[in-house]
């Protein structure tokens, strides 16, 4: 029997990212980067009434996940950090969740370079789906609560190569490399014998630089990238 959570990744990578998910009753998009056309005709091709969204779900500040806010300065905002003109916003803390609709979300600390990042476990009560992207490893702390789900969608990009090439400040890459985390150096291998054997193996969204088109899906799964 297939669940209620259709979802579609419309944008993963450095330029830009956005997820909707709907269920029977409600429907959210997680972040909004990209361009404000890609987006416009993103949502249409998959028929989605983005105005009609019960909740945005923002994980961090970088622009490319918050450059088109202003689509929707009329939905309810949800994120740890402070967003731009958003005085109305709902602020969300890690481990504390909250009810959107029939989903009740809640927000995972991450390990990225901007500030309060998270991920979200999104539940009705006959779905899970674990959404994590732009962080360095997972704490254990998460492992309980993203065991077992029915979907993984998940984008990490660090690479200590890439990171020892940039200009960020030596203090920085020293804070986030693995030879000064340890704990890192198991990535996402710590939990890997606790994703469901349930969950398609498309649901695993590897690293990715590209815009990517809207990947479609059907209720209850996930179709990957192009």
């Amino acid at each position: 029997m297939l669940g209620s959570m259709e979802f579609y990744l419309l944008a993963s990578g450095s330029k830009g990212n956005c997820f909707v998910l709907k269920t029977a009753a409600t429907q959210i998009v997680i972040d909004c980067g990209t361009t404000k056309t890609y987006l416009t005709r993103s949502f249409h091709m998959i028929g989605v009434d983005y105005l009609n969204t019960e909740a945005l779900l923002v994980t961090h500040g970088h622009r490319d996940h918050t450059s088109q806010l202003k689509m929707f300065s009329g939905v309810e905002a949800y994120a740890a950090f402070g967003l731009e003109n958003r005085a109305d916003q709902h602020w969300i803390k890690p481990y504390t969740p909250f009810q959107v609709g029939d989903l009740r979300v809640t927000p995972l600390p991450l390990s990225h370079d901007a500030e309060n990042t998270v991920g979200f476990v999104l539940e009705t009560a006959q779905e899970k789906l674990v959404y994590i992207t732009d962080t360095g490893y997972v704490r254990e702390e998460c492992v309980p609560l993203i065991a077992d789900a029915d979907y993984y969608v998940m984008e990490s990009n660090h690479d200590v190569g890439m990171l020892m090439q940039t200009r960020r400040p030596v203090s920085d890459q020293n804070a986030d490399s693995f030879r000064q985390r340890p704990s890192v150096q198991r990535g996402l291998c710590p939990f890997a014998d606790t994703l469901s054997d349930a969950a398609d193996p498309f649901d695993l969204l590897s690293p990715s630089q590209r815009r990517s088109e809207p990947a479609a899906a059907g209720p209850g799964r996930s179709a990957p990238t192009p």
